[in-house]
């Protein structure tokens, strides 16, 4: 089974990659193809076996899953939606998420003025459209409803090294200006979202706020409430999948159930257990009634994707208790991969997906060579045997084991969780040994069984509710506890994918090696991993992140430290989303200058999450210290980072390069007629950055008030690369200061679709008119410049992606990326 397993997915994985790589997906698949089904088959002695073996089966599954790939393949087209507010109808499709006065749910098979598009849209409303007489049953899945509202594309921050993408299928959100209910559906759908709601209401009125969004994450499903505080706690302990509905849960959860109803079978009076073994035994019956527990919790949890997959390889697991076919752990396996790739193609390249089957094949895999190294040590003598039934035996057996297995999963999924989330979880082996059996074996059974009692009885709170809030108290406490230990996790760059497949390969050595020097592969690679930041050089790189409206610019300087000039908005919060993730997929750890060139949201919000993930050498501003920014100035403060209010004739004199402050200056007024805000971008720090190889200006959101007192300066202005003030607005980048600037090169920073429709066209007009080159986050995504000997090389994020190949030079390009 693991063989047609295998070929399935190579061949879902050769049409997801054939457009890029076309004759190498092509050449590997005949090379394999003829020793799987040629070369294989020549006997020693001479001579063709001709009949159709199971390796030819494994050729014709191969081809199977490249064919049934392409007829599965969907595409969520790009979709452009007119300015102003459009008519949107469509099903309510999962419980709404409250917050405050606003309420934000998801409407399904969707239609935008009447023409149906593909994809879920997601709206906000504010609850007082009701008339004060909101309720959540008003919007519960299966409500059909209309509404006028502004649709935007979701947003997706392309920045190279991260995964960014339309999430969950979603092809649309906006904001509702107004809405009716059309009708309601009675169905599955409609039932299970009231019972979740139902549910999620009992949770709220049983628990502390804390502890009741805890709950309603890992017996219902519903997200809505976890603070990004505790997510981070458990990110950094290795145990972010308990906080949604996984293949932990369905595994722990069936190993519970299925122990508790062997046990009670087993004792039960001898006369009935000898009837009852005559027909299925005790392993059979617990199989049996733990399954539709298991899918009763499913579909009380929602039935997400996610919830189905795990759901799925547990069943499958039951089946085999069922059919007598325990302890093949790897048939089982396999057979799930192939129902699941039957079921949608493109789970093969979702993360839950890679990461639940690399943890499962590691953990297997490590077990089968401790039971095989156990056997070896302590033989089948009688001696070993009583070794090996003693009480000390199976109590350190046992430690050893569930350490091994959070070592192995740990392991198995570090590149995954490395290319990802740009993190590796050090403490994890401690905390799914100590918290992960708390959680799954104790919190998570109670509240379960809790949530079913309520529901079934209509009580309007949880059973137990008292121990349930002081073990939930008591484990979110913990994990806050070892969040805290320095080095809990390690932040590491991106691996390159090639590396990825030699981590695997040498894991596999291992796993299947006898030699002693099995281990030398994986060193290998551990190594090369750990040089890859030392060979990037020591040119000068700016990098202009696509952080939506706002900015944020990433300086690699010769001397390999690193500033970053402003850090993008804080709601949604840019520094915990794009600029740290970046950081650390570049190896980044320290910033060394850390500049705010004003105190505006969409350049400071940002920050405030820097400042506890890194070191940060020193803090350069403009002088001014509004009340606006307090907590970030205050945040500083408290770590004793120094502070540096910079203005005109300040600067930073290294050998190879220099950092001229230009702007504000003693005596400076801006008195612009439109208002105070324009006066504070028009105060914002310009920067001039200048190196033998090339010269940047940074120039903040500065107005045309503060570009006439800039002009003067003449060629201490001109700069090859011009950082585009405020966002390309039309009353900045005024004519006399471009021609004053002269730039080459000219990038400004914006939101795709933004309200202010920046960049203007007036501004883009006069970069033309100087024949410079103009790059937009908003349309190219993140925007890389180097400097090498008065060159500049130029990098968007479509330079970091593959690219349809249609000729070889192409397919060469694609595969250069995966050695970057």
């Amino acid at each position: 089974m693991t063989g047609f397993a295998l070929s399935l997915a190579a061949g879902v994985a050769a049409f997801r990659f054939y457009p890029f790589f076309p004759m190498t997906v092509c050449v590997v698949s005949v090379l394999w193809a003829l020793w799987t089904g040629l070369v294989r088959h020549f006997p020693k002695g001479g001579g063709y076996q001709g009949t159709l073996s199971c390796k030819h089966w494994l050729i014709l599954v191969f081809a199977f899953g490249f064919l049934y790939a392409f007829a599965r393949e969907e595409h969520l087209p790009d979709i452009a939606f007119p300015a102003g507010d459009l008519l949107v109808a469509g099903t309510v499709s999962d419980v709404p998420e409250r917050r405050g006065s606003t309420i934000r749910f998801t409407l399904d098979n969707a239609s935008v003025e009447r023409t149906g598009i593909e994809g879920t849209v997601g709206l906000t409303a504010l609850t007082e459209m009701f008339g004060g007489q909101f309720h959540d049953a008003l919007l519960e899945p299966g409500v059909r409803v209309s509404a006028v509202a502004r649709l935007s594309e979701p947003a997706v921050y392309r920045n190279a090294g991260l995964f960014s993408g339309r999430a969950e299928g979603r092809a649309a959100t906006g904001y509702v200006k107004a809405m009716m209910v059309l009708d309601r559906e009675d169905g599955r759908v409609s039932w299970t979202g009231r019972k979740r709601r139902q549910l999620g209401t009992v949770i709220d009125a049983s628990l502390s706020p804390e502890n009741a969004s805890f709950h309603r994450a890992i017996i219902a499903g519903l997200k809505r409430g976890i603070s990004p505080d505790m997510r981070d706690a458990f990110s950094a302990t290795g145990l972010a999948h308990l906080l949604s509905i996984s293949g932990t849960h369905f595994g722990l959860l069936a190993f519970l159930f299925f122990s508790v109803i062997r046990m009670a079978l087993k004792a039960l009076p001898a006369k009935y257990f000898t009837v009852m073994t005559l027909f299925i035994t005790p392993t059979q019956t617990a199989a049996a009634v733990t399954t539709p527990l298991l899918a009763a919790y499913a579909v009380l949890s929602g039935a997400s994707t996610p919830t189905i997959r795990s759901f799925i390889m547990v069943l499958i697991s039951m089946s085999a208790l069922l059919l007598g076919r325990r302890g093949r752990w790897l048939n089982s396996l396999s057979l799930a991969a192939v129902v699941l790739l039957l079921w949608l193609p493109a789970f093969l390249f979702e993360v839950s997906f890679l990461l639940s089957f690399s943890a499962v094949l590691s953990i297997g895999y490590a077990l089968d060579r401790k039971s095989l190294i156990s056997e070896q040590r302590t033989g089948n003598s009688e001696q070993g045997r009583k070794k090996r039934t003693s009480a000390a035996f199976r109590i350190s057996d046992r430690i050893r084991t569930a350490f091994l297995i959070t070592v192995a999963a740990l392991l198995g999924t570090a590149p995954i969780v490395s290319l990802c989330f740009n993190q590796f979880p050090l403490m994890s082996p401690v905390t799914n040994l100590v918290i992960t059996p708390i959680v799954c074996f104790v919190i998570l059974p109670v509240g379960v069984i809790s949530a079913f009692i309520a529901l079934i009885f209509n009580l309007p709170v949880l059973p137990l509710h008292g121990l349930i809030d002081v073990l939930s108290h008591a484990c979110l406490w913990l994990i806050r506890l070892f969040s805290g230990i320095p080095y809990s996790r390690l932040y590491v760059h991106a691996p390159p994918g090639a590396l990825v497949v030699l981590y695997y390969l040498a894991l596999l050595f291992i796993a299947k090696g006898t030699a002693r020097w099995r281990f030398l592969p994986f060193i290998l690679v551990l190594c090369l991993y750990q040089a890859i930041p030392c060979v990037s050089g020591n040119d000068l790189r700016v990098t202009f992140l696509d952080v939506g409206q706002g900015d944020a610019s990433v300086v690699e300087l010769p001397d390999a430290k690193t500033m970053l000039i402003d850090g993008g908005a804080g709601e949604p919060d840019m520094g915990r989303a794009v600029i740290a993730p970046w950081l650390w997929s570049r190896g980044i750890k320290k910033i060394d200058y850390l500049v705010l060139s004003h105190p505006h949201p969409d350049h400071f919000g940002g920050v405030l999450y820097l400042l506890d993930k890194f070191h940060v050498g020193e803090i350069w501003y403009n002088g001014s210290m509004p009340a606006e920014a307090g907590a970030f100035f205050q945040s500083a403060l408290r770590r004793g980072m120094p502070f540096r209010g910079l203005s005109r004739g300040d600067a930073l004199v290294q050998e190879r390069y220099r950092i001229y402050a230009l702007h504000p200056f003693d005596g400076f007024f801006a008195l612009s007629p439109r208002g105070e805000f324009s006066d504070e971008n028009s105060r914002s720090l310009v920067l001039k950055l200048e190196s033998p190889d090339g010269s940047f200006l940074f120039t903040g959101d500065i107005e045309e008030e503060a570009e006439e007192s800039l002009v003067p300066l003449g060629r201490w202005l001109m700069s090859d690369v011009l950082k585009v003030s405020h966002h390309g607005g039309r009353t900045s980048s005024s004519g006399a200061f471009i021609d004053a600037v002269h730039p080459r090169i000219a990038v400004a920073s914006a939101g795709r679709m933004n309200g202010f429709h920046h960049p203007h066209q007036e501004t883009l007009e006069r970069l033309r008119s100087v024949n410079a080159r103009i790059f937009r986050t908003d349309r190219d995504g993140a925007v890389t410049i180097t400097a090498k000997k008065g060159r500049f090389e130029i990098a968007t994020r479509e330079d970091g992606q593959f690219i349809r190949a249609g000729t070889w030079r192409d397919e060469l390009r694609n595969l250069a990326l995966l050695f970057r």
